[in-house]
């Protein structure tokens, strides 16, 4: 018999914490499969196989409906599993908001193009039939076939939230440099980008200095600006 009860707990009480853990758990395994992170290997799946075994009557083990007739014992050894499963997916939060933001920021500002993000990679599918009105294209594109522009935005955007160098093992509580990031950029795109890094620095405690020629990517930090035409120049 596992010994899973510190404390003997009535299904009244079990059940509503089982059920609320286990929509925890369903809606973090959705979100690590979205980008095709696949978390549970046979070892796993025969830990849990194990833990019903041990039991001294047969449970039927899935941890994502629970069956009505649950007793107390059940119960707990369910409790027990989806605790150990949530904090083993935990480790991916981090990783999993990144790449939320990073979608989310490329995909609003390509023409029609949704940017999917995964461990393997990034690709690119169309969300609309025909992309420009002269030519169809395919549900999925050639990262080469986006523009210039778009393509500065998809590795841009991708080295702010996931870059690690050899300096600095640390994506965040960095200083990040930027010569004319805007350039070939329209200005929709101008302003994006720089909301875009004043959410990054917010988020993950980053510090950028940009130099720029842009009046449109300034604009609304004008505040944070040093005119070099007036800064006082010292030393050699």
């Amino acid at each position: 018999m596992v010994k899973v009860l510190r404390e003997k707990r009535s299904a009244d009480i079990l059940r509503p914490m089982v059920m609320e853990k286990m929509d925890k758990f369903i809606a973090m395994e959705k979100h690590c499969n979205e980008y095709d992170i696949h978390c549970y290997s046979e070892k796993r799946r025969e830990k849990i196989r194990k833990h019903f075994n041990n039991m001294q009557h047969e449970v039927t083990v899935d941890l994502h409906a629970l069956p009505v007739d649950c007793d107390e014992a059940s119960l707990e050894v369910y409790n027990l599993l989806l605790d150990a499963h949530i904090e083993e997916l935990s480790v991916y939060d981090d990783f999993l908001n990144r790449l939320d933001t990073y979608k989310q920021f490329v995909s609003s500002i390509l023409n029609g193009v949704m940017i999917i993000p995964s461990i393997h990679g990034v690709r690119a599918e169309s969300i609309v039939e025909e992309r420009y009105y002269f030519f169809p294209i395919a549900k999925n594109i050639d990262l080469k076939r986006l523009s210039s522009g778009e393509r500065h935005m998809v590795v841009l955007a991708g080295l702010l939230l996931f870059y690690k160098s050899d300096f600095c093992h640390r994506c965040d509580e960095s200083l990040v440099l930027m010569d004319e990031p805007e350039i070939s950029l329209h200005p929709a795109w101008q302003e994006a980008l720089a909301y875009f890094c004043w959410k990054v620095k917010s988020q993950y405690n980053k510090d950028f200095v940009f130099a720029t020629h842009s009046p449109v990517f300034v604009n609304g930090y004008s505040d944070r600006m040093i005119d070099l035409r007036d800064a006082e120049v010292k030393g050699d």
